[in-house]
């Protein structure tokens, strides 16, 4: 599999109280490799649909945003000479790089601003101990400027702003297998993993079942603030439990920041694709408190979008 890891993986279906025979995927009988592709995809739809009810990519992004202002989404305060861009994704953990031009300058030469120049407007509220959002969905989209770096010389809209910033919840499939007291992690994806250091470490969890754990992320290989794309994270200390690397290029699990509420919309939402694809509900009867759920999995895509409401964007 080439796709970075989905917001839930297989191994999350087969250990939640889903109900569903995940075995009859996608026929019955099928061998374990056609059956761990095909629940695979699900999670990918499943997370995709995910993002497209959001409308916002909710895994750990590096955005490139180009404004023009003053405007309703750049503006500046005439008493301060302070601009403020909202972005269009949120929430944003770090500044990237930012620089600014004329809008009348073709072909443009931008001006490349310092890191002193420009900061969040809201620091990122976090975990205890950690540089990440919690899951209420909390976090700003809001970047300032100093002063009179951004004017009304050049009119309304006369002058322009390119950002590239950080946002959303760090998460990555782990790709190689971790032993015991392992102090790094390789994985398919280290966006948003920058920002952690020593002193501002990311907790997070490196979900495997009963062998699940906290782990607290330190840094990043490569290290860059944009950095995206495979590489390793460090780790304060060692794991607990050995975990599984890729099987059939899948991943066993997964170290996540993401927010337990959105990973349960997901679930929900791969659970309908496996109704529309011919899975059946496993239902056991004369047991107190026992269910027998209906094939359809409309009221559960409602649930799921329910749920994802508080991360829509909507700027």
């Amino acid at each position: 599999m080439s796709a970075i890891t989905p917001y839930i993986l297989p191994s999350t279906l087969l250990n939640s109280p889903t109900g569903i025979d995940w075995g009859t995927l996608p026929t019955p009988n099928a061998s374990a490799a056609l059956q761990l592709a095909t629940q695979y995809q699900m999670c990918l739809r499943a997370s995709q649909a995910a993002d497209s009810f959001c409308n916002q990519v909710l895994r750990s992004t590096v955005d490139l945003q180009t404004e023009s202002g003053p405007h309703r989404r750049l503006t500046i305060d005439n008493d301060t000479g302070v601009a403020r861009l909202e972005t269009e994704n949120w929430p944003v953990l770090a500044v990237v790089s930012a620089q600014v031009a004329p809008a009348n300058m073709f072909p443009v030469t931008w001006t490349v601003l310092t890191s002193s120049q420009y900061d969040l407007e809201y620091s990122v509220p976090v975990n205890t101990g950690s540089a990440i959002p919690g899951g209420a969905a909390q976090g700003g989209n809001y970047i300032r400027f100093a002063p009179y770096i951004l004017s009304w010389a050049y009119g309304r809209k006369g002058m322009r702003v390119q950002v590239q910033y950080l946002n959303g919840w760090p998460h990555a499939g782990i790709t190689q297998s971790v032993s015991l007291n392992a102090t790094t992690l390789n994985v398919d994806d280290v966006t948003g993993w920058t920002i952690a250091s020593a002193s501002n470490p990311i907790a997070a969890s490196l979900e495997d079942g009963a062998s699940t754990e906290v782990v607290n992320v330190i840094g990043a290989t490569p290290g860059t603030l944009g950095s995206s794309g495979p590489g390793i994270l460090a780790l304060a200390s060692g794991c607990n439990f050995a975990h599984a690397g890729l099987t059939t290029g899948v991943p066993a699990c997964m170290v996540t920041t993401m927010p337990s509420t959105i990973q349960t919309a997901v679930t929900w939402l791969a659970i309908s694709q496996s109704l529309i694809r011919g899975a059946s509900f496993l239902t056991v009867p004369n047991l107190p408190g026992s269910e027998v759920a209906s094939g359809s999995g409309e009221g559960l895509d409602m649930l799921a979008y329910e749920q994802l409401l508080p991360y829509k964007r909507v700027i």
